[in-house]
């Protein structure tokens, strides 16, 4: 263990700054028990290249070192969020070895050292950033409901003033007709008389006044 971290020391002094040296010598200064080595080339790996397994590799260090379950996860959550580590492609293939011809087609040379196409989580992640355009179209619609249901109830009043007005212009051309009926009748039509019994509202029959002086007497009686 210690001899593969001796010799992942020699690599980094031969490529310096690279992300790859750092990520190999945290590996091997994993292995090797040592903690704060390999977790300053982890961290020092993620700020020169952001990637799946700079993130992953600093989660080993913390639960073998700490045992945190909080931060590993978050460590995890990044991770996912993070591009992936470059690979051998070919034609959507993913390999850990390069290959002379493409499984797929058996192209010659297919094989390149990238970055694999991004998963459809980071896919999802980026349509995310702009939430409020859908919010917008669901909110217009509702506003032009709400003013028809307001105008609805506005319409309502008016037209039982509207009824009631009819009705009682329906009233007064009843009683119009009738006045000019009776004043078109004959002057010989001495029948027209009980016309003043019908004048009188059929809530409100008058009082007799023949009744009216056989009760006021009784009432002074009581005295």
């Amino acid at each position: 263990v210690l001899d593969r971290l001796n010799r992942a020391r020699k690599l980094q002094e031969m490529k310096k700054n690279h992300a790859e040296s750092s990520m190999t010598m945290a590996r091997a200064a994993l292995d090797a028990q040592d903690f704060a080595t390999a977790r300053r080339e982890a961290e020092a790996a993620i700020r020169m290249d952001r990637r799946e397994g700079a993130y992953l590799l600093l989660a080993d260090i913390e639960e073998a070192e700490t045992g945190d379950q909080g931060k590993v996860r978050q460590l995890l959550s990044k991770a996912v969020r993070a591009p992936r580590d470059p690979a051998w492609v070919a034609d959507g293939v993913v390999s850990e070895r390069w290959a002379p011809v493409s499984p797929v087609t058996g192209r010659l040379d297919a094989f390149e050292w990238r970055a694999p196409m991004e998963r459809l989580g980071q896919l999802i992640d980026s349509r995310d950033d702009a939430p409020d355009a859908p919010a917008v179209a669901i909110e217009a619609p509702g506003r032009p409901a709400q003013e028809e249901s307001v105008e609805v109830i506005d319409h309502a009043g008016p037209g039982g003033e509207t009824a009631g007005k009819q009705a009682e212009n329906d009233q007064d051309h009843v009683r119009s007709v009738t006045a000019q009926a009776f004043a078109a009748a004959p002057a010989d039509a001495e029948a027209v008389e009980p016309a003043q019994e019908l004048a009188r509202l059929p809530d409100d029959p008058g009082v007799d006044p023949d009744d009216a002086a056989e009760k006021s007497p009784r009432r002074f009686r009581l005295f």
